[in-house]
């Protein structure tokens, strides 16, 4: 990027990407709202992008990214999708990707 700049980064699994999937939709609504973001975020005057990256292992793809990308600071949401997450602070994308970064991370908890 060459400068300050956010990135927000999706991982869509293969199946949620072949657009046969139900939670397509959902997926849409999403991004429709990172755009917007984006769109506040450049009339700040910092760069903006939106990047989507397709695989099955979002930890990976993530870690993968940020190592391309020389991310200085990864700053992820977690939604405590059930039981054991709501009980253990976090989930299994957020925890495989403390465990490997060597960016900061900051968990935003939605």
């Amino acid at each position: 990027w060459g400068g300050d700049a956010v990135v927000f980064l999706s991982v869509q699994s293969i199946e949620h990407a072949s657009g046969d999937n139900p939670d397509q939709w959902e997926h849409r609504q999403r991004q429709d709202r990172v755009l917007q973001f984006c769109d506040s975020v450049r009339a700040t005057g910092v760069a903006c992008a939106n990047e989507i990256r397709i695989g099955d292992d979002p930890a990976a793809e993530i870690l993968d990214y940020c190592q391309g990308s020389r991310i200085d600071v990864l700053c992820m949401g977690h939604r405590s999708r059930g039981l054991l997450s709501r009980v253990f602070s976090l989930g299994s994308v957020a925890k495989g990707c403390i465990k490997a970064s060597v960016a900061a991370i900051w968990i935003l908890k939605s």
